[in-house]
């Protein structure tokens, strides 16, 4: 299945989904979008990060 069909699947099953279902849906996104961009607020990870590439 294509990207844009699934996209278009998603959008409609968000906009007719009950409130249980969205809030589970939300839930896994977040949950996603949190495991991404944590490293991105480690300070330690970006002192050494930045101590390594200073050079750059």
């Amino acid at each position: 299945m294509e990207s844009v069909e699934l996209r278009q699947k998603l959008h409609h099953y968000i906009e007719n989904a009950e409130e249980k279902k969205l809030q589970a849906i939300f839930t896994i996104f977040e949950d996603e979008t949190n495991e991404y961009y944590d490293h991105w607020h480690n300070e330690e990870l970006l002192m050494n990060y930045t101590k390594e590439n200073k050079h750059v």
